[in-house]
Order: structure tokens, then C-alpha cells, then sequence
């Protein structure tokens, strides 16, 4: 069985006010060696499309994922 590559993602978002919808304004992700910056969701989405690693968000995917459920099958 082939070793799947482990990656790490973020998205960082403006600070929370009062009032201001929360969006995120740049994603990115580490496997160690390299790293990749995106400035939307679809971007990164369309990156990992073909690819099969395991991403690990931070925050456990609690937070950032919402981001992009939209755009997941």
C-alpha cells in the first residue's frame, strides 16, 4: 500500500467585530517541504482536486472547512 502524503491547511479571516461577516481572505498549506498560498477556497479546492492526501485543518476542521462545503461532493 502506498504511503499517502499528509498535509496541513489554514485559512486565516479578518478579526471578529461585531456586525462583520467573517470571510476568509488567504488559505495555504505545508507538507513539510513546500508550501502552497491560495486566495480563495475554489483555488485550494481545485488544487487538491486529483490529488490523494490527507489534509489536516487547523482547528480540527472545525472552523475552516465551512468555507468550502459548498464546493465538496
Amino acid at each position: 500500500m502506498a504511503k499517502r502524503k499528509i498535509v496541513t491547511g489554514d485559512c486565516e479571516t479578518d478579526p471578529f467585530k461585531f456586525g462583520r461577516k467573517l470571510k476568509a481572505f488567504i488559505w495555504c498549506m505545508f507538507d513539510g517541504e513546500e508550501y502552497h498560498l491560495f486566495k480563495t477556497a475554489s483555488e485550494m479546492v481545485e488544487f487538491l482536486k486529483d490529488k490523494k492526501w490527507i489534509v489536516y485543518f487547523h482547528n480540527g476542521g472545525k472552523f475552516d472547512y465551512h468555507f468550502f462545503t459548498d464546493q465538496l461532493e
